[in-house]
């Protein structure tokens, strides 16, 4: 036994002494990458900013020696190099360049580098802080008070603007704000009470005994209920107004306080009982006569309704209904108006649009127009745009008689009353069997205005266009091209629809426009407030409003 213990000790002795260290080299799985072929050097070309035709030096290597072999870009559109050295080059910023990211082709890939500022007549104006100056959430317009030199009211669906809603100050949804878009305090503000609208401002009418109606699809403001999207606020101090009405009381002895109630004066409610994201006003419009104001809306509500306060408790009401789809008219303390869009047979409204209304303009002579999903509308083929007479609430079949119409739906109508001028937005293709791929202008009459063509635009399409007094006219969208030029989201045209030499050099602009407020201006600049819901103009950080200068 021990000889073959000591055997096998022998053998893992003679095993062991066999084996030798040897050093193991560790090998790399993934190798090193390529050094890239071309590598911009700095943060910012020099100089940084300028207009077409200026020379300006990017610090990249890699490309000397190879002039001709490659492109250079500044926002996507090509520039001319002029130099090439060992570490810089120089190129030409090109004609229809705007603000933008740099970047060369060469062998078929890309390098970028830092940002252009290409300079033209448009920027942003030096008193509009846009860190500051924005909302949490969309704006749906913007308007100039009336007997105020330097105050604009914005509305929409916004919670908050330049963070200066508190626990006990609301800025829900309608705001005061001064001419360079900072927000207004003290007396001139809308008193909102702590939680201020629960819904979003469609449209306010402002009268000029310094009223505002405001409209939206909201129920309550603060502790204020049953307001059924219409209401009224005084001028200055912007506070509801209420009154003290008569209404049964139960329980008179044990609660006499019973016998009266605080309502809002304006006594009538546009409802949808079909429900919808659609439902409620999108329009709203005043006339006077002797001091006393009618007001009709627009919009997608089915029925009007008013509170019967002689049959209504202080805590629960009766109401009057009204069927009348999508156009209503209301007197001065929001009484029905029996003489506009009624009809006294069947006692309610006359069928309206078969599909939405989604926005509307008021002509000088009274009139409305009226565009959206619908193709007919009071039973007539009107395909998606007509004409309302202010007298009777009815179609006018004179607008644009016989003609076709929109070829798909309208989604926006903007308004020049200085031009004469609408223009149309929308998903239809043709005008009056016209080519227009989705924006026209048309005449009063609705006839089209042939002296302005849209360009053909790369991307998603036109959302928003509207004429300023001079006759240019501004368009926003998905679109990243236009007229085979790079515009980003935005563009200003000339009257006959071709871009505007020198107002295209913005950098790109993201989301949509709602809204544009041309400003007076003593040092011969356009100045515009433009508001919508949108992140970006020219390039910067903005918050669903901006302030921009137009240089002559």
């Amino acid at each position: 036994m021990m000889k073959h213990i000591c055997f096998f000790l022998a053998s893992l002795l003679l095993f062991f002494g066999s084996c030798k260290k040897e050093d193991v080299k560790a090998t790399e799985v993934y190798p090193p990458s390529p050094l890239p072929l071309v590598k911009f050097l700095g943060d910012k070309p020099s100089p940084a900013s300028g207009g077409a035709g200026i020379v300006t030096t990017f610090a990249v290597k890699g490309l000397d020696g190879k002039k001709g072999q490659f492109k250079f870009f500044i926002n996507k559109m090509e520039a001319e190099v002029v130099a090439v050295r060992e570490d810089a080059i120089d190129v030409k910023v090109p004609e229809n360049a705007s603000s933008g990211g740099s970047s060369i082709l060469i062998n078929n890939e890309y390098y970028f580098g830092p940002s252009f500022i290409v300079t033209g007549k448009v920027s942003i104006d030096p008193n509009f802080n846009p860190g500051a100056y924005r909302s949490n959430a969309p704006i749906r317009g913007i308007f100039s008070r009336r007997g105020y030199d330097n105050s604009l009211v914005v509305y929409g669906e916004f919670t908050d603007y330049k963070n200066a809603a508190t626990a006990n100050a609301a800025v829900s949804r309608i705001a005061v704000i001064d001419g360079n878009g900072d927000f207004v305090t003290g007396d001139e503000r809308f008193e909102l009470g702590k939680t201020g609208f629960d819904g979003p401002v469609t449209s306010v009418a402002e009268t000029p005994d310094g009223k505002y109606l405001i409209a939206g699809t909201f129920s309550r403001c603060d502790t204020i209920n049953n307001l059924g999207g219409l209401v009224i606020f005084t001028g200055r101090n912007g506070a509801l107004e209420r009154t003290s009405v008569d209404v049964i009381n139960p329980d008179p002895d044990n609660h006499p306080e019973d016998s009266k109630a605080l309502v809002p004066i304006f006594n009538a409610q546009l409802q949808s009982f079909g429900g919808g994201f659609l439902s409620g006003v999108t329009n709203l419009f005043y006339k006077e006569n002797e001091g006393r104001y009618t007001y009709t809306a627009f919009g997608n509500f089915n029925r009007y309704a008013s509170v019967l306060y002689e049959r209504s408790t202080r805590y629960s009401y009766q109401y009057d209904y009204v069927i009348s789809d999508q156009l209503v008219q209301m007197k001065h303390g929001g009484e029905f108006d029996s003489s506009f869009n009624y009809d006294p047979i069947l006692k309610k409204g006359y069928e309206a649009g078969n599909g939405f209304v989604t926005d509307a303009i008021r002509l000088p002579d009274g009139s409305f127009i009226v565009v959206g999903s619908f193709t007919t509308f009071n039973k007539k083929r009107v395909n998606y745009i007509t004409k309302i007479d202010p007298a009777t609430g009815l179609v006018d079949e004179s607008f644009n008689a016989g003609q076709a119409g929109a070829d798909g739906a309208v989604s926006r109508i903007t308004y020049n009353s200085t031009t004469h001028k609408m223009l149309l937005t929308g998903g239809f293709k043709n005008y009056n069997g016209q080519p227009a791929n989705g924006v026209v202008m048309i005449n009063e009459d609705g006839s089209v205005d042939s002296g302005f063509q849209l360009k053909a635009i790369d991307g998603t399409g036109i959302s928003y266009a509207g004429q300023l007094r001079d006759g240019r006219v501004i368009i926003s969208g998905g679109f990243s091209k236009y007229d085979g030029i790079v515009r980003e989201g935005i563009a200003i045209l000339k009257a006959d629809g071709s871009l505007a030499p020198g107002c295209n050099a913005m950098g790109m602009f993201s989301g949509s426009i709602s809204a544009i407020l041309e400003r007076p201006d003593v040092s011969g600049s356009k100045v515009l407030f433009i508001v919508g819901d949108f992140n970006r103009f020219d390039n910067k950080e903005v918050g669903n409003i901006v302030k921009i200068r137009i240089a002559p």
